[in-house]
């Protein structure tokens, strides 16, 4: 699905893909969506897409906001990202983590950390997950930052230094392309035009997570047609 962003300091709206990329001109991002928006599964879409760029070195890290701040949970996010690329990389974790996280390392800018669910920690382990993100932005300095949250995560006295976006609606024509790409042909058509007929249904076409259950429908029972 093609999901735009939308910059809280200038009201610009850009393809999301644009925004989180090796070459893409946000460093520090901090991404609001409500649920069911696509946060998480656009910081797992970006991983995955950014890992596997032809001729690019990106080390994408995708970490969630509250194991970082349980307690015992490694000291540092440099402790966390090691241990996450010795957990994901089959066979070559270890070397591939000492190459990156070790003395040696030479670019940082070639890491892509994505922090994805801010708003489900407490007030006061957001403020300690910014220790933590602070302290790693120090080592790494050039280290590019995508930080997931519902509206209620976004704390200004927290992340000012943060570019803020939101995730905006789908396009309804971009809903109605996907519906009638994943239904059979009939079933497509019949929610189309209950979408066409329905301000509520609209509105929840346009968000992904609904959109995707939607695409689970299978028509009106005999019952639900008589009644």
């Amino acid at each position: 699905l093609p999901l735009s962003l939308r910059r809280e300091a200038d009201a610009r709206i850009s393809p999301a893909h644009e925004l989180i990329s090796r070459h893409a001109p946000v460093k520090k991002m901090f991404l609001i969506g409500g649920p069911g928006s696509g946060k998480s599964t656009l910081v797992q879409y970006s991983a995955r897409r950014s890992a596997t760029w032809a001729l690019d070195s990106t080390v994408p890290i995708v970490m969630r906001a509250p194991l970082l701040v349980e307690p015992g949970a490694p000291a540092s996010l440099k402790d966390w990202a090691a241990l996450t690329v010795k957990g994901v990389v089959s066979r070559l974790g270890r070397t591939a983590s000492q190459a990156i996280f070790g003395q040696d390392q030479s670019d940082d800018s070639d890491l892509l950390l994505f922090i994805d669910g801010v708003d489900e920690i407490r007030q006061q382990d957001r403020r300690r997950l910014r220790q933590l993100i602070r302290a790693f932005e120090i080592e790494f300095p050039e280290c590019r930052l995508v930080i997931t949250s519902r509206p209620n995560g976004w704390d200004a006295s927290l992340w000012s230094d943060f570019d803020k976006y939101s995730i905006e609606p789908l396009e309804l024509s971009a809903s109605v392309d996907y519906l009638r790409s994943n239904t059979p042909a009939s079933i497509g058509q019949t929610l189309v035009s209950m979408i066409n007929r329905s301000e509520h249904l609209r509105e929840l076409a346009r968000i992904p997570f609904t959109l995707t259950l939607m695409t689970a429908y299978e028509g009106l029972r005999e019952d639900q047609r008589l009644n």
